[in-house]
């Protein structure tokens, strides 16, 4: 087998590069809107060349991560990427709810496994019963109701 240039075409690795550039350049891509078309771009430096992302980003990358920007708004460059796995991505969404805690700023989802709560309990406190900020994290014990 030849290699032509750095012998990672169809490489996982390649594929990510390839779709960064599809999703911030190509206008008929179906996620061109929340990328291309939002202002997200890629620095020079990765669109010139494979090998220029790759001397950036392959010596942190594991085959199970994903690509990352850590300001959602920002660019696809050196500063702002990072390797994060799915959840770590989920929690990065311009969607997320951010409030203040305890423990500093963190995503309702964040903030409630730290609180120990399940899964959806300070998001329904938040955002649908509207509990005042002082109330979020009270543990609130039912008692059960015995009929007859």
């Amino acid at each position: 087998m030849r290699c032509f240039r750095h012998c990672m075409s169809r490489t996982r690795f390649h594929n990510i590069w390839m779709s960064m550039i599809a999703r911030c350049t190509n206008q008929n891509e179906p996620i061109y809107p929340y990328y291309g078309a939002r202002g997200v771009k890629i620095c020079q430096r990765w669109l010139e060349s494979f090998e220029n992302f790759h001397a950036d980003m392959f010596p942190s990358y594991q085959s199970h991560l994903t690509i990352e920007r850590k300001d959602v708004n920002g660019d696809y460059e050196p500063s702002n990427c990072i390797w994060a796995t799915r959840v770590a991505q989920a929690r990065n969404r311009r969607s997320n709810v951010v409030i203040d805690t305890p423990w500093g700023r963190m995503t309702i989802t964040e903030a409630g496994e730290r609180a120990g709560f399940k899964k959806g309990v300070l998001q329904s406190r938040v955002q649908a019963m509207n509990w005042p900020p002082e109330r979020w994290f009270e543990r609130v014990h039912y008692r059960g109701i015995r009929n007859g």
